[in-house]
């Protein structure tokens, strides 16, 4: 077993002294069934070996089927019901000539059915593939059946082995099937070599078949000496791929041979047989009954590997083809052609009159200059194989394209000119970007332009333009500044025809308040015009340039700082620097001007910092169920709350202590809070009771309460209850919704029985108590005589009428009972009780 890249895994040798041959294989899952022929095991003769391997190359089993003459599996496959089936040539019935046989077993080895396929002469199988219908395509050749000495051989059984037709294909000498593969249009191909067609020697023979055997076409594929081994796969872009080994072709000796064609088998070296004798042959299945032995003794033997380098050589193709520009540029030289595919041979190029091969005459690939003149260049392939080796190219040669935007020039700014280099161009591309077949020139400055035509070739041209100045005018200095809120009126010169500012307003004049760059163009009756700009900067005092008031720490001080950009600075004390260090709280202010005289007042508000504070007014009380959200403000630097928030506020819903650190620009400060549950001294639903009967009892929430609910419902502050049960009430007293509850129990019952029947039918064998809410009980029991029968310490104990062990005789018993009940107010209260009780126990 290798890698992807021919790399050993592992390797095995399995067999005896005698022949072992593997003769095909399959993988199923992640396991595979190797089948094949022994000589080692079973009757001695060629008989069938399959085994079971898993990835790692471990047998789960290995088995014989013997029989009594020589026997062959050359195929398997795995069904679509997970059976397997063995394709076998055998000796071992009929006349002892060869005979097509089929095994089916399941994924154990164990024969399911066997059937063989016999005739008067030899029948060699080769291949087998699973149909459309479940059923069986059996291939090969026979020498029992055809129109020549061997002939392809197939026949078409159900999943049972019977058959559903044979046939037969070739002509006058050999030909040999080997493999079928099915084609994506559901026929098939069947691969092999021939002798009865082809260009000489045995020529790889493929046919193509329906479902139903009806030849569809064939075709050889090969040169003047033998072709052999051959095989037939689907390729992955659509087509087949053919193997075989070859003498026509190659180094010497058996070369591999590779032939590429299209779905209907066309390539360079195919050859259409029109003559293939296609007949129906009639044979039946007979069931046969082979005999399974098994062994499991392998020797292993490691194998050395080696890489090895191939030489490769193409021999054919469909067509050469010509790979280079069929249009070049008049100028252009050392121009590339070469062919497709790449072919072992000679090639002979031709080039037009004019033109010179510089390099390449012989090869695949030449360099050209054609100096000037169009023309075909043709190629030619001497090759043993040459079909359709030739092929030419017709080469245009485009003229140089003669391109001229006209002389340099000069005119007065404000006229233009219109640059072209001409039209009927593919394409244009100007030095600012624009890729029009003209551009309007108006500046000093370089122009050029690089066209293309269709051919690809391209020209440039360029012209230096002067746009001179014939007069000039100034708007003032190039730069300004004002003071914002103030304006600058600029003045153009009089007396000429038109007035273009950079706003696009045409008046001599134009008033400028903003910063920003400022031109205007001025045009004479002449069309000439001059330019001038100039900048605008305006100074702006900012309306906060102090900063945001803020607080003085105790015995501290603070700067203020006004930005010092400034040519002047007035203090409320007169002081003079860009500085003011306060020590007291307060407001301040300062004046300021800068260089040209724009000035702004700024004021700051100090106040005395105070520590920070949790908001409060005394301590703080909760409504049960309700929050409190607690903070010390905004603003600090950090916080680090007791509960280990760093939030600026927290929201508690329990009573506790509460305390936060805050960092300032003044110290580190901590405050702290007491938030207590809150609770109403008259608020109390009362205790729990108990009630008794049909009695009645009145539940009071206490008076004077803003609202009252019940769980009934009900919004009285007293609740009238007949029967047991948990009374829930919420109240408002104004400040805080309260809540509390009732537990109504049932009076104390204590029930005692009069007669049992200790007769052990499961029915009143015991004598003993009842109650509720019934905390201590005792009874003693006496018989007529006052003798104590038994005493019951609780009132979970019963007396099973015996005295001593034995049973009581049947009569009239008496017994007295003390116990304690829970009363109304819960407190206990101490009960007796005395009476009789009949014992009958049916003895």
């Amino acid at each position: 077993r290798t890698d992807s890249t021919g790399n050993i895994v592992w390797n095995k040798f399995v067999g005896g002294t005698a022949d072992d041959e593997l003769q095909n294989l399959i993988r199923v899952g992640n396991d595979y069934y190797l089948v094949g022929s022994t000589r080692n095991y079973g009757a001695g003769n060629a008989q069938i070996y399959f085994t079971k391997m898993d990835d790692s190359g471990d047998f789960y089993w290995f088995k014989i089927y013997d029989s009594s003459r020589d026997q062959h599996s050359k195929a398997i496959i795995n069904t679509q019901n997970n059976n397997l089936v063995l394709g076998v040539y055998s000796r071992s019935y009929g006349n002892g000539s060869y005979s097509f046989m089929l095994m089916k077993t399941d994924n154990n080895g164990n024969i399911l059915w066997t059937k063989a396929y016999l005739s008067s002469n030899d029948d060699i199988y080769r291949d087998l593939i699973e149909t459309g219908d479940q059923g069986y395509l059996s291939v090969g050749f026979s020498n029992s059946f055809g129109s020549g000495d061997y002939d392809f051989y197939l026949v078409k059984t159900d999943n049972t082995g019977k058959v559903q037709w044979a046939k037969t294909y070739g002509g006058p000498a050999d030909d040999k099937a080997f493999n079928i593969k099915k084609l994506n249009d559901g026929n098939y191909m069947v691969c092999g070599v021939t002798s009865s067609f082809g260009a000489g020697g045995s020529d790889v023979f493929i046919i193509k078949i329906n479902p139903e055997g009806n030849l569809i076409w064939a075709k050889t594929y090969g040169g003047t000496e033998d072709e052999d081994f051959s095989s037939v796969d689907i390729a992955n872009n659509e087509g087949l791929i053919i193997t075989a080994s070859t003498y026509s072709y190659g180094n010497g000796e058996r070369d591999f041979f590779l032939v590429k064609t299209d779905n209907e088998g066309n390539s360079c070296c195919s050859q259409v047989v029109d003559n293939t004798t296609v007949k129906n042959v009639s044979v039946t299945g007979t069931p046969v009954f082979p005999t399974v032995s098994q062994n499991s003794e392998f020797p292993y033997y490691d194998i050395d590997v080696e890489n090895q380098d191939l030489e490769q050589k193409m021999i054919c193709v469909d067509s050469l083809k010509i790979i280079g520009d069929s249009v070049i540029c008049e100028n252009q030289l050392n121009i590339y052609y070469y062919v497709e595919p790449n072919i072992d041979g000679d090639y002979l190029w031709s080039v037009p009159e004019n033109a010179t091969i510089i390099s390449g005459q012989g090869t695949l690939g030449i360099v050209v200059n054609f100096g000037g003149v169009s023309g075909f260049i043709s190629v030619s392939l001497q090759n043993s194989c040459s079909l359709n080796s030739s092929d030419s190219l017709y080469v245009n040669i485009s003229e140089n394209i003669n391109l001229d935007l006209g002389p340099d020039t000069s005119f007065c700014y404000g006229q233009s000119v219109l640059l072209s280099p001409g039209g009927g161009f593919y394409s244009y591309y100007w030095q600012d970007g624009s890729t029009d077949s003209v551009l309007l020139a108006g500046n000093t400055g370089y122009y050029w332009v690089q066209v293309t035509d269709s051919a690809g070739c391209t020209a440039t041209d360029s012209v230096y333009i002067e746009a001179y100045m014939e007069f000039s005018f100034s708007l003032g200095p190039d730069t300004s500044r004002i003071c914002e809120g103030d304006y600058l009126i600029l003045h153009g010169p009089g007396g000429y025809a038109s007035y273009t500012w950079q706003d696009g307003s045409g008046y001599p004049d134009l008033i400028a308040d903003t910063s920003g760059i400022y031109w205007l163009e001025v045009t004479a009756e002449n069309g000439c015009a001059a330019r001038d700009s100039m900048l605008l900067i305006v100074n702006r005092i900012p309306v906060n340039f102090l900063g945001n008031d803020t607080v003085l720490c105790e015995g501290g001080s603070f700067s203020i700082h006004a930005p010092p950009v400034y040519d002047k600075y007035i203090w409320q004390d007169g002081s003079s620097d860009s500085v003011f260090i306060a020590r007291q709280a307060g407001d301040y202010w300062v004046y300021v001007e800068d260089s040209i005289g724009c000035s702004g007042v700024d004021t700051i508000s100090l106040s005395l910092f105070e520590p920070p504070q949790l908001s409060r007014s005394g301590d703080t009380l909760v409504c049960p169920g309700d929050s409190l959200r607690l903070t010390p403000g905004e603003g600090m630097l950090y916080y680090k709350w007791n509960t280990g928030s760093t939030d600026s506020a927290i929201t508690v819903t329990e009573e506790g202590d509460y305390w936060v650190e805050m960092g300032t620009n003044c110290g580190t400060f901590t405050d702290s809070i007491l938030v207590d549950l809150y609770s109403d001294p008259d608020f109390s639903p009362g205790p729990d009771t108990n009630i008794c009967g049909d009695e009645t009892i009145r539940l009071s929430a206490g008076p004077g309460f803003r609202s009252y609910l019940w769980g009934d419902g009900s919004t009285d502050s007293v609740l009238t209850v007949h029967e047991p049960g948990i009374y829930p009430v919420v109240i408002d007293d104004g400040r805080c919704l309260l809540s509390g509850s009732v537990k109504v129990d049932k009076c104390n019952l204590l029930w005692i029985p009069n007669v049992f029947t200790p007769n052990n039918d499961g029915y009143n064998d015991y004598f003993y108590a009842v109650g509720e809410n019934v905390i201590k009980f005792e009874m003693v029991i006496y018989n007529r005589w006052g003798v104590k029968m038994a005493t019951l310490n609780n009132i979970e104990q019963k007396w099973d009428g015996r005295y001593n062990g034995v049973l009581c005789t049947d009569g009239v018993y008496y017994y007295e009972a003390v116990y304690e009940e829970v009363g109304r107010d819960t407190f206990p209260v101490k009960r007796q009780v005395h009476g009789s009780v009949t014992l009958i126990s049916g003895r």
